[in-house]
C-alpha cells in the first residue's frame, strides 16, 4: 500500500487516448510487519540524516491496527536496534540513535 496517492496522480492511456482512472480503496487495511534493514557500515553514516526522516513516513503504518515495525542495522554484522513494536516514538528514537558501523557490509543474496 502506498499512502497519499490519488486517482489524479495517474494517467492511463489506451492507444494514446486518456482514460478515466478510478482508485479503489480497501474497506480495511491489513496489518503489516515491516523490518527496516539499514546499512551502517562503510560510508553509510553520511545518509543518517535522511534515514531519520523515515519515522514520519512510517507513522501511518503504525496507526493501522496490529501493524508493527522493527529496525535492523548492519555492517559486517547484524544488530537488532529495535524489536517489533507499534510505538512510533521507539522507532523514531532508533532511527535518530544510529551509529556508524565498521568498514564492512553484508552481502545479501536471494534465491
Amino acid at each position: 500500500m502506498i499512502y497519499g496517492l490519488h486517482a489524479t496522480d495517474f494517467v492511463i492511456e489506451d492507444d494514446g487516448v486518456e482514460q478515466a482512472a478510478q482508485l479503489d480503496e480497501s474497506a480495511e487495511a491489513e496489518p503489516v510487519s515491516l523490518m527496516l534493514a539499514i546499512q551502517t557500515g562503510r560510508r553509510a553514516w553520511r545518509e543518517f540524516g535522511r534515514v531519520q526522516g523515515l519515522s514520519a513516513m512510517l507513522a501511518p503504518i503504525l496507526e493501522q491496527n496490529s501493524s508493527q515495525i522493527a529496525v535492523l542495522a548492519f555492517d559486517s554484522h547484524l544488530n537488532l536496534v529495535q524489536d517489533f513494536t507499534d510505538d512510533s516514538e521507539k522507532i523514531s528514537e532508533s532511527l535518530h540513535g544510529l551509529e556508524a558501523g565498521d568498514k564492512g557490509s553484508m552481502r545479501w543474496t536471494t534465491r
